[in-house]
């Protein structure tokens, strides 16, 4: 942390207020005072919502341009307050596979139930 980025993390936004107030601080320090950089959107989940249409969820991640420091920023949304909290490289990645890794464990037992359904019809048909 440095006096260009942050000075302490937040917990929680408890209001759309408080939310709104600080959007405006981070704008500020990423479009006129170019302090702080956006690195990349993190995907922590992903669910169906109809058959076209997807919910993702995850955290962007920011880094002050002169000490270095990732802050993580989940936005306020329904009943999740959202938080600003510093980030190490090694959660980020952590993230990353734990969601990879979802994905691939669901294709895996959807690909092995297709079996079981293909087989099931072939062994009746015989």
């Amino acid at each position: 942390m440095c006096d260009k980025c942050f000075n302490n993390e937040i917990e929680s936004f408890p209001t759309e207020k408080d939310y709104l107030d600080f959007d405006l601080i981070l704008t500020k320090k990423l479009a006129n005072e170019k302090t702080v950089k956006h690195i990349q959107f993190v995907k922590t989940l992903e669910k169906q919502i109809d058959s076209r249409d997807y919910e993702v969820s995850g955290y962007n991640v920011y880094e002050c341009i002169y000490c270095g420091q990732l802050w993580a920023l989940r936005d306020r949304d329904n009943s999740d307050r959202g938080y600003f909290k510093k980030v190490s490289k090694q959660t980020i990645y952590n993230d990353i596979l734990a969601f990879k890794t979802k994905k691939k464990i669901g294709c895996f037992i959807l690909s092995i139930l297709v079996i079981i359904v293909i087989a099931t019809i072939f062994y009746l048909n015989k």
